[in-house]
């Protein structure tokens, strides 16, 4: 999805309705992010990634590169080969910057038995005290404004900073009422594309047709 948005491409449209994967830019960019395996094999295929894991490639020295998300630090204080050997860095960029970011929310249930509570102590979570805490405590990166330096001084084994810098210039995960079910159709398509069993452009098709339809079927 990086490479998507760095190419002025999209996944979804603004109000949800349609998705980007007819769009030129968007195939471009999955293209050329197909090319680092099927073409220029300098990248795992997918037929070896499904014996070892992004992860694992990058854990043992067999990766020199990968696009990791800030959870991920944890794994990789504690791999040794890492830990010696490796950083964070900004993303390469396209035609123009971009990352895509997410989040995390807390939510009180419809039948809690302690309503007052439960949104009282949601409300905290919220707030300032509790996102410095997150930091601390190396939870996640607060997304309470200015607390961000908490989770940076936790982690400085790596340059951690360029996480919410790049936070200039990301877009939000796409999302939509049937994500769950046009993200399984996404690894489903696309990873015929990876493996050479389809061109890109076919498969980007055929995906946009289905997801299309899922979008129909939401509550606008």
């Amino acid at each position: 999805m990086t490479f998507v948005y760095q190419n002025g491409g999209e996944i979804l449209n603004a109000d949800k309705t349609k998705t980007g994967y007819r769009d030129e830019a968007t195939q471009q960019a999955i293209q050329y992010a197909v090319d680092f395996s099927q073409k220029y094999k300098v990248s795992p295929t997918v037929q070896q990634l499904a014996d070892m894991s992004r992860e694992q490639y990058f854990e043992s020295g067999k990766a020199a590169m990968g696009m990791f998300g800030s959870w991920m630090l944890g794994d990789f204080r504690s791999n040794e080969y890492v830990a010696k050997n490796c950083d964070v860095a900004v993303l390469p960029k396209g035609k123009k910057q971009a990352t895509i970011y997410n989040g995390l929310s807390n939510a009180v249930s419809a039948k809690t038995k302690h309503e007052d509570a439960a949104i009282k102590f949601v409300k905290f979570l919220g707030g300032e005290e509790a996102n410095k805490i997150q930091g601390e405590k190396n939870a996640a990166i607060p997304a309470y404004k200015g607390t961000e330096n908490t989770w940076v001084e936790a982690n400085k084994q790596f340059n951690v900073k360029v996480y919410p810098e790049m936070l200039k210039y990301a877009v939000i995960f796409p999302n939509s009422e049937t994500r769950e079910k046009w993200m399984l159709m996404e690894t489903e398509v696309l990873s015929k594309a990876w493996a050479g069993e389809m061109s890109v452009k076919d498969a980007c098709n055929e995906l946009a047709d289905k997801i299309d339809a899922l979008l129909a079927t939401e509550k606008k």
